[in-house]
């Protein structure tokens, strides 16, 4: 039975680097769709963008222990968004981690569901001009999700956790909103990535969710 287990985790893990690297082939063709969706957010609700190299709090703007708003968050969201859609695919993973943790402190449940509130607005407001910048948004949050795991998950569970519903959600919502066939399958392929990540981590139960999810677009 554990070699079985073990067969399982390792199809699941070659099966979600496979298809992880479909979604984001197909992704970079979106940009410019993100972009003009952001132009369409008003200037004072965007923050300015920073260099590609910058990433810590005090660099975002910050002051230590600042606790953000929701309309704050939303600004540094969608400057996040806009490294991914200007092709810094690094520095916007970075700047969303240094984001994610400036507000929300470990354990601290209450700052999650801020943060969670308020990246849920901008992605309806983005999802309005075109339901395709789900992709690559859940695409950016699966990134965070797989760096948070490279790191040491035990560090930030909470973040760990966020990234993961995030990417999780934003996949759900496009196969619901998009309802074609190439909608199901570029969710399905984000689930079985995610499900591979749990596995790896013996995290059976919320992998088998993920996979059940996953066969039923398929």
């Amino acid at each position: 039975m554990r070699n079985r287990g073990v067969a399982l985790t390792r199809a699941v893990r070659y099966l979600g680097r496979t298809v992880t690297g479909v979604v984001q082939q197909w992704a970079r063709g979106v940009p410019l769709v993100l972009l003009a969706a952001l132009a369409l957010v008003p200037p004072a609700a965007a923050e300015s963008i920073p260099r590609a190299d910058r990433t810590s709090a005090a660099e975002l703007g910050l002051q230590p222990g600042e606790r953000l708003g929701e309309e704050r968050i939303q600004g540094l969201y969608r400057s996040a968004l806009a490294l991914w859609a200007a092709g810094e695919a690094d520095a916007a993973a970075r700047r969303l981690m240094a984001i994610e943790a400036a507000v929300v402190r470990e354990g601290d449940i209450e700052a999650r569901k801020v943060l969670l509130k308020a990246e849920e607005k901008v992605i309806q407001e983005l999802a309005g001009a075109s339901l395709e910048v789900l992709v690559p948004m859940a695409d950016l949050h699966h990134d965070v999700y797989r760096r948070h795991i490279e790191q040491g998950e035990r560090r930030h569970l909470l973040l760990t956790a966020h990234a993961r519903g995030m990417a999780r959600d934003l996949a759900v919502l496009y196969e619901r909103h998009a309802g074609s066939d190439a909608a199901r399958v570029v969710a399905a392929r984000i689930l079985v990535s995610l499900a591979g990540y749990l596995l790896d981590s013996s995290q059976h139960l919320l992998a088998g969710q993920l996979l059940t999810l996953a066969v039923s677009y398929d």
